[in-house]
């Protein structure tokens, strides 16, 4: 009989995981999946807002510093290996760790193979080391989880930093233009002081203008009184 048990145990299913189906997040699953060694039990667990890189970066990450071993990528396989790790909880001697990473879009289908040296692990055959297992995906999730948020928050800094230098750009023009505009004041009632000098030049000079026609004509009358 399947047991079906949520968050803190193993959610095992007796036949195999349809490739592709939409597990909930964080439920681990346990079931045969193939990879390069052939049907092999496997335990796979969903993680939504996620991308393959994304999840190999973190993966191999969290292996270096939980189990002490690197991780390469078999390209042809599409599988990620992780050679010699030493999993305390499981076993003492160093394991390989088996992985893929299967995209579906908004998630990762994250599958983790266990080699005992030749045999892989199962909750049928060792109950209490599959739920290490349990454990060691849910941990690798909260890393993952991590990293996004850590990722999101460093974009959304980069956002900030962007709209607060736009900002600095926004005030300097205003300031500008607040200069600017206190320039082309001061030019303003220079030019309105000089157009008040120009009407009183005007007018003086019109008056001055009146009295040398009567200068101009008295020395006309003076002429013609001389040619008679």
């Amino acid at each position: 009989m399947p047991r079906i048990i949520y968050t803190s145990l193993l959610f095992v299913f007796c036949g195999s995981i349809q490739m592709g189906a939409q597990e909930p997040a964080g439920v681990v699953l346990e079931g045969m999946r193939t990879m390069s060694a052939g049907a092999e039990n496997a335990f796979t667990i969903s993680l939504p807002d996620a991308d393959p890189k994304m999840v190999h970066k973190v993966w191999k990450h969290y292996v270096r510093s939980q189990f002490s071993t690197g991780t390469h990528y078999d390209r042809k396989e599409k599988e990620y290996w992780s050679e010699s790790a030493k999993v305390k909880n499981i076993t003492g001697f160093p394991i390989n760790l088996v992985a893929t990473a299967d995209d579906f879009g908004s998630r990762v289908q994250f599958t983790l193979w266990i080699d005992m040296r030749g045999a892989y692990l199962s909750s049928e055959t060792h109950p209490k080391k599959a739920e290490e297992v349990e454990y060691i995906l849910h941990d690798f999730s909260v890393m993952l989880d991590r990293v996004k948020i850590e990722e999101r928050l460093q974009e959304e800094e980069r956002t900030l930093t962007r709209l607060e230098r736009n900002l600095r750009k926004l005030e300097m023009a205003n300031n500008r233009y607040n200069r600017e505009i206190d320039y082309a004041e001061k030019r303003i009632e220079k030019m309105e002081a000089n157009i008040v000098d120009n009407q009183d030049a005007q007018i003086a000079t019109a008056e001055e203008i009146a009295r040398q026609l009567e200068v101009v004509q008295e020395v006309k009358r003076q002429l013609m009184t001389v040619n008679q």
